[in-house]
């Protein structure tokens, strides 16, 4: 499921989206811009929020992995 396509029915159930970004600021404005996104992108250029979630490097060394987390 892509998240900005389901970005309206997850709202209806009083939940929020908010997308986290370790890439440099222009290329994630140009992804937020290019795909239309409705919902809060907030950036983590230090990389601090991916090694709290431990996605930093799973796949790649220096790359941040994409995930999901439900929180409550």
């Amino acid at each position: 499921m892509e998240l900005h396509e389901e970005y309206q029915a997850i709202s209806e159930l009083d939940a929020q989206v908010i997308a986290i970004s370790a890439e440099d600021l222009s290329l994630a404005e140009a992804a937020v811009e290019h795909l239309g996104l409705q919902f809060p992108v907030l950036y983590d250029l230090d990389g601090e929020v991916s090694q709290q979630y431990q996605v930093y490097g799973l796949l790649d060394k220096g790359m941040t992995t994409p995930a999901t987390f439900l929180l409550d």
